[in-house]
């Protein structure tokens, strides 16, 4: 009765997860810019042209900063489906699926206790910082899936049969899921720690073979795209070609003009300046504390705030009393924690992939606690208790909020929704994009297709309309900037009002630098079409031969 009741109990906390996420698996894409539209335009890319260029600029450019692995799994369903958003978020919820199977069994295995493992798997899974992820088109969710699936295997081979195969499998999974997101990187670092752990400390030579054979598979996944990026890099000399390295050593702070600059990579900027220590030693100081916040409010709600930021401290306990026996997870959590403080971009979903693991921490110190000390026993049972009674009421939380984000998008897509294709569904969340998107459609159905267009996300210029486009240049002399678009051919000029969102941040250059050349312009410029009611609207040029 007791097996019965715990598979339908289990049952139930898969279902709830799998339910609330799949309620989101549709055609449409809510967010629309940054990293989402990126990922798809790659993806096409792969698929038809065999090739990792931008090929939305009139003059390609390589991409170097973000892998490949991702856009990599959506093009085999372009090919098949072309831009097909339910395809692609299906794919993206087997992930889940898988994600919670093996994330299920693998803490487990960790904790010994089915009880303690469905609980971080409920509170990690549902966690807003988690949920709102399903209104993006991004890597997280097979990331984590992919770490959960690597961390078991790993784990599970210390008890079982270690064979050569196993571990050609785990290095494989391990290297391709760095292709998704290099925060994968620190699994290979953890790895190889563990290895000068067993020969130098434990003297031991057990697997030697094996975990080698992890890291040489790994390291072929990523060797290649880690040469090539640098190669590139560092030949073409074109504009923006910055790696990860350079952004994490660049100066800047975020939300800064700056670091968005860095991030989009604009003509005619004159590049970031290198960071020095005492300036990293904010940023570091900055993240740390943003991303304290992030876990402790993924709810929204003040009170469960406050309860999971009393269960930080037991984290940092649970991360090192039991280091050398979960060695490698807390060093991969470790690791991967200092790469996103060091990030000069916090981003709370880049929480999701060790939010359970952060809880797993926070149990793991408060059961130090409660079987190391004798005296004051009852004290540590009923901290204990409390903070699993706690992470619990804060899943509850999360639930709630998580049908309130569910609710909001649902109700948006009454009123704002635009048809890119028969399986393809904008949803803009906010006037200033829906506005864009409208003027966008706007362009497909009125404009030539090898005419060349400025605007502030050339991405989504190319997803919705098929044009290529440069970005506006970032120079304060008209000259200048007036001669790009002359020597681009460009012929139309995007104006919207997307920075009165985001009043922070590379959507800035719209008022700081491109409005305010309209008025200096040596050509003539004329209004094709404005959007009513709005200042965002499509601007044409002509006479470029006649200056």
């Amino acid at each position: 009765m007791r097996v019965k009741l715990r598979h339908i109990i289990i049952a139930i906390s898969f279902f709830i997860i799998w339910y609330g996420y799949g309620m989101m698996v549709d055609d449409r894409l809510y967010i629309y810019e940054g990293g989402s539209i990126h990922y798809l335009v790659m993806a096409k890319f792969l698929a038809v042209e065999h090739s990792y260029w931008e090929l939305n600029y009139p003059t390609p450019r390589p991409e170097v900063k973000t892998p490949l692995g991702f856009s990599l799994m959506i093009a085999p369903l372009y090919l098949v489906f072309g831009y097909n958003i339910l395809m692609i978020k299906i794919m993206i919820f087997s992930f889940l699926i898988l994600g919670t199977i093996f994330g299920y069994l693998f803490f487990q295995r960790l904790s010994n206790d089915w009880k303690i493992s469905l609980i971080i798997l409920l509170a990690g899974y549902l966690a807003p910082v988690s949920y709102n992820l399903n209104l993006k088109i991004t890597p997280e969710i097979p990331f984590l899936a992919l770490t959960y699936i690597s961390l078991y295997l790993l784990f599970k081979s210390e008890d079982s049969k270690f064979s050569l195969f196993k571990a050609f499998i785990i290095g494989a999974i391990i290297g391709f899921n760095c292709l998704i997101r290099s925060a994968g990187m620190p699994l290979i670092l953890s790895i190889t720690a563990f290895i000068f752990y067993k020969l130098f400390i434990r003297k031991s030579r057990a697997f030697l073979a094996h975990y080698l054979l992890i890291l040489l598979t790994a390291g072929f996944f990523i060797s290649p795209w880690i040469i090539w990026s640098n190669r590139v890099s560092n030949r073409v000399k074109g504009e923006g070609l910055f790696t990860y390295l350079d952004i994490v050593f660049c100066r800047g702070d975020y939300p800064s003009l700056e670091l968005g600059l860095l991030d989009f990579r604009p003509p005619l900027w004159s590049g970031p300046e290198k960071i020095n220590f005492p300036e990293f030693a904010q940023r570091l100081y900055r993240n740390t504390v943003f991303y304290i916040k992030g876990f402790a409010e993924p709810t929204g709600n003040k009170i469960y705030s406050k309860i999971l930021f009393y269960l930080l401290p037991f984290a940092f306990l649970g991360a090192f009393i039991k280091m050398s026996r979960n060695l490698i997870l807390n060093l991969y959590g470790i690791l991967y924690l200092v790469l996103i403080i060091s990030y000069p971009y916090p981003d709370q979903r880049f929480l999701s992939p060790i939010y359970s693991i952060i809880l797993f921490w926070s149990i793991e110190g408060l059961s130090f606690l409660k079987d190391r000390y004798i005296q004051g026993r009852r004290y540590f049972y009923f901290l204990y208790g409390l903070g699993i009674i706690l992470i619990i009421a804060s899943i509850a939380q999360s639930i709630y909020t998580d049908y309130n984000i569910w609710h909001s998008v649902k109700r948006a897509s009454h009123f704002r929704t635009y048809q890119v294709n028969e399986h393809f569904t904008i949803v803009p969340l906010t006037q200033a994009r829906a506005n864009y998107v409208s003027l966008l459609k706007y362009i497909n159905e009125s404009t030539n297709k090898d005419e060349i267009f400025a605007t502030l996300c050339t991405h989504c210029v190319y997803l919705v309309t098929g044009r290529k486009a440069v970005q506006f240049p970032i120079t304060k002399d008209s000259k200048q900037f007036w001669e790009y678009f002359r020597i681009n051919n460009v012929r139309y000029i995007i104006i919207d009002e997307i920075y009165k969102d985001i009043e922070i941040g590379y959507p800035s250059i719209m008022p700081l630098y491109a409005i305010p050349q309209l008025e200096h312009c040596p050509y003539e410029l004329k209004k094709e079409y404005q959007i009513p009611f709005s200042q965002t609207m499509l601007l044409s040029i002509s006479g470029y031969g006649e200056n």
